[in-house]
């Protein structure tokens, strides 16, 4: 079986004292940990263009529509297939990326019978190594870790914040009616979508995204019989 591509894809949106792109620098991050790391992958160019409804109101973030999104990513993809590329994951930790990219990988099965796996590094074990690597962290702190370590990963240069923690102050109607069900809305604060953590360290960051790599591999194997699979089947 030959090479797995990896199509890293993030957003340009407010992070506090984060760059714009952290979601891409994190996702860009996992795919070069995995080359290192041995794996048989090759990385795509990112996409940069995310969904961030969350966020909208915010200076900085860049609103695409969710149709924009979603072209621009099957766009890339079909791209990759048309290269000969059989085996695809598309690598987002991009909460608003979510539902754009499941849509996709079923829209291309239903269409053509050709699998594509959506993974994402932030949340397929965080139950795990949340407990590992960020015991008693809130969700600020990881993603400050993780950008931290993925600057570190790719060359990049650090940032830094200020030396107290940020507090989160969210609309508790707002919050009461997420933990039920879905709702349109954007933050208004910075700091209600990611908070600068005093904490954070590039090492908890790195040891979250290599001990995600080492099972990652397995992964990548089981997807890459499961095209095969399904490819047998049109034979």
């Amino acid at each position: 079986m030959g090479k797995v591509s990896l199509l890293p894809i993030g957003s340009i949106e407010q992070h506090g004292v984060l760059p714009l792109d952290t979601d891409t620098i994190i996702a860009q991050a996992f795919c070069e940990l995995a080359v290192v790391s041995g794996l048989n992958v090759a990385v795509e160019l990112p996409v940069t263009e995310g969904f961030c409804p969350t966020t909208c109101d915010l200076t900085g973030t860049k609103v695409f529509r969710f149709s924009e999104v979603l072209n621009r990513v099957d766009r890339s993809l079909r791209q990759i297939v048309e290269q000969g590329r059989r085996y695809i994951i598309l690598v987002n930790i991009h909460g608003g990326n979510d539902t754009v990219l499941k849509a996709i990988v079923q829209n291309i099965y239903v269409e053509q019978r050709f699998p594509v796996f959506y993974f994402n590094p932030y949340t397929a074990f965080a139950d795990e190594l949340n407990q590992v690597c960020f015991p008693d962290c809130d969700n600020s702190c990881k993603e400050c870790s993780l950008l931290l370590a993925g600057l570190d990963i790719l060359g990049k240069e650090p940032v830094s914040g200020p030396s107290a923690d940020e507090e989160i102050v969210r609309n508790p109607l707002i919050e009461n009616l997420k933990k039920v069900g879905t709702l349109g809305f954007s933050y208004q604060e910075p700091a209600q979508h990611i908070a600068w953590r005093s904490g954070a360290t590039a090492k908890a960051g790195r040891n979250y995204l290599e001990e995600t790599v080492k099972r990652f591999g397995s992964i990548m194997e089981n997807f890459k019989q499961y095209v095969e699979n399904e490819l047998a089947k049109k034979r």
